[in-house]
């Protein structure tokens, strides 16, 4: 059985001066993906879909 206090739990926990920054770039990271994957499945379309019945010299 736990007798410690909601406060002496809390203050194991460490600063939370450090979330703002992880919460930002959490941010940042999920708004560059968005392009990223666009450009992705856009290059994944154009490779699946040229021509590749080239003649072999021979």
């Amino acid at each position: 059985m736990n007798m410690r206090s909601p406060l002496s739990k809390a203050r194991g926990l460490g600063s939370a001066k450090s979330g703002t920054g992880h919460w930002w770039l959490q941010r940042v990271s999920a708004v560059l993906l968005i392009p990223l994957s666009y450009w992705l499945v856009t290059l994944m379309r154009l490779c699946h879909t040229r021509p590749t019945n080239r003649r072999l010299s021979g």
